[in-house]
């Protein structure tokens, strides 16, 4: 199992090389604030947002979703069976099974 980082996978093309997509998203000012967090001032981090694909339509795309708007709790949850899931489709996979569509 392979785990990549990439904001624009969508975006540039590249979501067709992976089997399957998990997006994590967040309400858009707590995205802000997290940027900001990182360094960026708010109009950087508001054009980096800006090329990003709405959320609401990477999500639509995903074979799962996890919120990060909550609690810390409810995330780290929802991390939890998303991993549990992945590791169930990857025994699929490895043992012949195609990977259908997740639901």
């Amino acid at each position: 199992m392979v785990v990549t980082e990439a904001t624009l996978l969508y975006e540039t093309g590249s979501a067709a090389r992976y089997q399957r997509m998990v997006v994590v998203t967040a309400p858009d000012d707590v995205r802000l604030d997290r940027l900001e967090e990182r360094g960026l001032s708010a109009d950087e981090a508001g054009e980096r947002m800006a090329v990003q694909m709405e959320q609401t339509e990477k999500a639509a795309r995903a074979d799962y979703v996890i919120d990060n708007g909550g609690t810390l709790e409810a995330g780290r949850e929802t991390t939890r069976m998303v991993c549990e899931r992945l590791q169930l489709d990857l025994m699929r996979w490895m043992a012949g099974s195609p990977l259908g569509p997740v639901g």
